[in-house]
């Protein structure tokens, strides 16, 4: 909707801030292209995040549990939901934040300085490349307590954005954010609602690549429901 809001604007060259920098309404095809990006620039870590949250699920019953009977008293017993159904899915919202807490499929976000600043006493010349270690700050424990453990109860309370940040924060954060988290929250109902995951073996551990973070040759069962 954003986008097609975007065909309306009036073209503006902005004074300010980047030079020759304008702003301009989109065109249909560059819709289109952006649309394309959606699905498939974030088709390898939207992956990555599933099998880390299902991992994350078979090492908690409990929480399997909790989520399927808040699918039943939200969906019920229809094979399909929609979109204000999910929205209304609180509590596998926690869980699918804080498995992208402890399972960040982004180790790291880059940004450029766009003009001196001194943050704390340290300068940052203009053309810094920034490098803001994702996964450290969510293993903080100055901002998480026992951050090691799968907790989605640390989601009742409102928690600062730049303590949590696996689609990065700001205005350059992932452009597909909301739309990643729909469709991982609607593959996530199917998938607990119709199968029990569990893992191969007692006290099953995860792998991950150093490099980009993805779980390597992560194996789970399932167990069909009904």
């Amino acid at each position: 909707q954003v986008m097609l809001d975007a065909q309306e604007i009036d073209e503006v060259k902005e004074e300010d801030g980047d030079e020759g920098r304008q702003r301009k309404p989109l065109k249909e095809d560059e819709i289109l292209s952006n649309c394309s990006i959606f699905f498939f620039a974030a088709y390898n870590t939207i992956g990555d995040a599933m099998a880390m949250t299902l991992f994350a699920l078979a090492n908690h019953p409990e929480v399997q549990a909790k989520i399927l009977n808040e699918i039943a008293n939200v969906i019920g017993d229809s094979d399909r939901c929609n979109y204000d159904q999910v929205k209304e899915l609180y509590y596998l919202d926690k869980v699918l934040r804080e498995s992208l807490r402890l399972y960040s499929p982004s180790q790291a976000a880059d940004r450029v300085c766009s003009e001196d600043v001194v943050i704390m006493g340290l300068k940052i010349p203009k053309g810094t490349v920034v490098s803001i270690p994702i996964h450290a700050v969510h293993m903080d424990p100055d901002n998480w307590p026992e951050p090691e453990k799968f907790n989605p109860e640390r989601f009742r309370q409102e928690i600062n954005p730049y303590h949590w940040m696996p689609f990065g924060y700001g205005p350059r954060n992932c452009i597909g954010l909301r739309m990643a988290l729909i469709e991982m929250k609607i593959a996530l109902v199917h998938l607990v609602k119709n199968f029990e995951i569990k893992l191969c073996e007692p006290n099953q551990q995860m792998e991950r690549n150093k490099m980009t973070g993805s779980p390597v040759d992560l194996k789970l069962m399932v167990e069909r429901r009904f």
